[in-house]
């Protein structure tokens, strides 16, 4: 089974290019743009998540602090 990595970034071709690559290195990788689609997502099913600090919703870091909570 390939690895799960979710992008999240509101810079949508720098997203768009990472998913490429990784996809090229045999990773399934799924792309959000904002926090609120982001909380969307079973971040479980996830191996990694890439995540800017700064998004049009929120900080980053604070997504993060949320995220190890939950």
């Amino acid at each position: 089974m390939r690895p799960k990595i979710l992008i999240i970034d509101d810079d949508t071709s720098l997203a768009e290019m990472l998913a490429l690559h990784f996809e090229d290195q045999d990773y399934y990788a799924d792309v959000c743009n904002t926090i609120a689609t982001a909380n969307e997502k079973p971040f479980n099913d996830y191996d990694a998540i890439l995540l800017d600090h700064h998004l049009t919703d929120g900080l980053g870091l604070n997504f993060l602090k949320r995220l190890k909570t939950t």
